[in-house]
């Protein structure tokens, strides 16, 4: 009895890990596709100058938050200096 317990007790753990892992995956993906510079279209280098939990200050994707993942993240280029968010 307490072996099938101890079953049912892992089968949900690893379940729960894989639905936050999904989640994480996702929230990285859709902060890596604007990684872009929409000034001088550079990838990926740019420097943090704020971030947080939703509400985001100018809106938010309505797909992330209903999953808890409301994160932003203000950057600033470092080639040009344009500003941008990823949300």
């Amino acid at each position: 009895m307490s072996g099938a317990l101890l079953v049912l007790g892992g089968l949900a753990v690893t379940m729960y890990s894989w639905i936050r892992y999904r989640l994480l995956l996702e929230i990285a993906e859709r902060l890596g596709e604007q990684a872009t510079c929409p000034g001088c279209k550079a990838y990926a280098k740019f420097r943090i100058e704020s971030s947080g939990p939703a509400p985001l200050p100018d809106g938010g994707d309505p797909v992330l938050e209903n999953h808890g993942g409301g994160v932003w993240m203000r950057a600033q280029c470092r080639k040009c200096g344009d500003q941008w968010m990823l949300k």
